[in-house]
């Protein structure tokens, strides 16, 4: 566990690394010049003549290349000449591709984002919303009605039932005691009653202060069968709960798990804390007893979203341009619409337009070094608005301020820590159940107010769905995320809170996020945070026969690794932070993706009692029991 004399240490380290990295991006952009508008002017104006890419003699040898149909070469070209074909090659398919308009979606977007970022968002929302809610399919059942696939009914996490039945096609449960078993699965007989799992979605941690309905310090526990929904501090939790502790009159709730989780709220409510039961529930999963003992204390926490930056002051820090994002910057919006997703198509075009320059005969000898050259005329991004020193840094902070969700929770999650670290020391001296800790992903927000620095990449694209993009420069994309993690975890009035949790000295997993998908083994692992928590951030975790736990995006046609629509719906909230207030619920393809995951692993001889989440920001734990349409 760090101490403060610890984290003060390593505090001052990172702020030296910041500034280093700082000095090194602004000295590249004065030698070189490397500014987006700078680029791309010389994109679009390099090579009008020949004269302009290569020189004058050249561009004498260029009045004949363009008419190299009628021409024929008696020698293979050389390397100025081919330099000369994969220049003119490349401007001829740029500037074809922005005729046929093939880079105004993106630019038309940014510009809605920035006159109507409300409009813009629900626009979205609107065109996921399925239309169709025909109870004849696939649906959710419960006792407050039936959720259909718009997903808007039983919104808030205590509004949610305890218990819902999910009606599939039969389709869906070959290999689980439903229809006939494909070839190559082993059948697993499961009656209706038996497909059961517990849900559990774990909120998040953050908001202004434990007394304002707008804070969440939302915590899960899974101990053997039991999964139980927590608040820390009773202000936190929205409705009524069961107390702070199971009650022995739950026989429902199997003895010795509830023994151990008691104990556990009981050291956690100490020293003056609060901790409210919101709910719990015991499975009834078909699973080897062995697999539920309860020997270990699963302990998740959900989205914290932490701030990479909490001093507004401009005059606070020097280096806040670096992978910033400022709406109104029309250079940097011409740069990212002259970049952004058609660097491929500009590229695999302009080597179909230098094959048509080259003569048959020499194409076999002289297409590999011009495509080579062509590769490297891919346009390098910056992460500056422009030129130096016209980011407008009050703007953005005035933006990042209100978009800023974990506010000043980190006092709540410095006690919290303590008193886990308080348990685990009691059950090392005395035997206890020991906690392992999980952090659900999204504990860093590396997009709201930041550009993006990963690609899209189709879903059904060869995996990993996740890939940075490398044509990233000043910062790189390893650069942008090793600086914006360590300024969260050492440059922060947050900081200290944050390196304590990651720094727990028993079990620890975390995972990764949409918000922190960076983070994925395809992406970066920050050192300093890899010193603190250990490893690379897991995608999920599986217990056998006990729990998978994920972030939950993965089933988020918005948020998933590759898509990139929420990245841009969530710069709408950075312009404008009431879009939050309009995301439709997601809860029913949440469920739906819990429900496949559960199916998959029951065909595979592996059904487990507990699904748990994060990312939806709304608690929610209930039995989920899966049918036959």
């Amino acid at each position: 566990m760090v101490t403060h004399d610890d984290f003060v240490e390593q505090k001052d380290q990172a702020l030296v690394r910041l500034a280093r990295l700082e000095t090194k991006i602004q000295t590249q952009i004065a030698t070189t010049q490397g500014t987006v508008s700078q680029i791309v002017d010389g994109v679009s104006d390099a090579g009008d003549t020949a004269t302009g890419a290569v020189g004058s003699v050249l561009g004498t040898v260029w009045d004949g290349v363009k008419g190299a149909g009628t021409w024929v070469w008696d020698h293979v070209p050389g390397r100025d000449m081919m330099q000369s074909i994969a220049r003119r090659a490349y401007n001829a398919a740029v500037r074809e591709l922005e005729a046929h308009g093939s880079t105004a979606g993106l630019g038309t977007d940014l510009q809605e984002i920035e006159n109507d970022p409300m409009g813009f968002a629900k626009k979205q929302y609107d065109k996921r919303k399925v239309a169709a809610v025909d109870p004849a399919k696939e649906h959710f059942e419960g006792p407050r009605g039936t959720m259909l696939a718009d997903g808007l009914t039983w919104v808030l996490g205590n509004d949610f039932p305890d218990a819902v039945i999910h009606k599939v096609p039969a389709s869906q449960l070959t290999g689980v005691g439903g229809a006939a078993t494909p070839v190559g699965t082993t059948e697993v007989h499961l009656s209706d009653a038996e497909r059961t799992y517990l849900y559990l979605d774990v909120g998040r941690w953050g908001g202004i202060n434990a007394g304002s309905e707008k804070a969440r310090r939302d915590f899960g526990i899974v101990c053997g069968r039991t999964a139980v929904l927590c608040a820390w501090r009773a202000g936190a939790a929205t409705g009524s709960g069961i107390g702070s502790s199971i009650p022995d009159s739950r026989q429902d709730i199997p003895a010795r798990d509830r023994t151990v989780i008691n104990k556990f709220l009981h050291t956690m409510a100490a020293a003056g804390s609060q901790v409210l039961v919101v709910r719990a529930l015991a499975s009834t999963t078909v699973v080897p007893e062995a697999s539920v003992v309860p020997n270990t204390l699963h302990i998740y926490l959900g989205d914290m979203h932490l701030p990479v930056v909490t001093d507004l002051d401009p005059s606070a820090r020097p280096d806040l341009q670096l992978g910033r994002f400022e709406f109104d910057d029309a250079a940097w919006r011409k740069g990212l619409q002259a970049s952004v997703d058609v660097n491929d198509r500009v590229v695999n075009l302009a080597k179909r337009k230098a094959r048509d320059l080259v003569p048959t005969r020499w194409q076999s000898q002289v297409m590999p070094t011009i495509d080579g050259m062509i590769e490297s005329m891919r346009m390098s991004r910056s992460g500056y608005m422009g030129t130096v020193g016209t980011f407008d840094k009050q703007l953005w902070l005035g933006s990042y301020g209100r978009a800023d969700i974990f506010k000043e929770a980190d006092a709540d999650l410095m006690e919290f820590i303590t008193r886990v670290e308080a348990y685990q020391h009691d059950a090392t001296a005395h035997r206890l159940p020991p906690v392992h800790l999980m952090q659900l992903g999204d504990m860093f927000d590396l997009w709201i107010g930041m550009l993006c620095f990963f690609l899209g990449v189709p879903e059904t694209a060869t995996r990993p769905h996740f890939q940075l993009d490398g044509l990233w420069a000043m910062p790189t994309a390893q650069e942008y995320v090793n600086y914006w993690v360590d300024s969260a975890m050492f440059g922060t009035q947050r900081s200290e809170a944050v390196v304590r949790f990651l720094s727990y000295s028993g079990q620890k997993t975390f995972l990764y996020g949409n918000h922190d998908n960076y983070l994925s083994p395809s992406g970066v692992t920050p050192p300093a945070l890899s010193a603190v928590s250990g490893g690379t951030r897991k995608p999920a975790l599986e217990v056998t026969n006990l729990f998978f736990a994920e972030h939950g995006h993965r089933v988020d046609s918005f948020n998933r690794d590759g898509a990139t629509l929420g990245w841009f719906i969530t710069q709408s909230a950075f312009r404008q932070p009431a879009v939050r207030s309009i995301e439709p619920s997601s809860r029913f393809d949440q469920v739906k993706g819990a429900s496949a995951k559960w199916l998959e692993r029951a065909r595979a001889g592996a059904p487990y009692c507990h699904y748990v989440m994060g990312h939806t920001h709304v608690p929610v734990l209930t039995r989920v029991t899966i049918e036959s349409l």
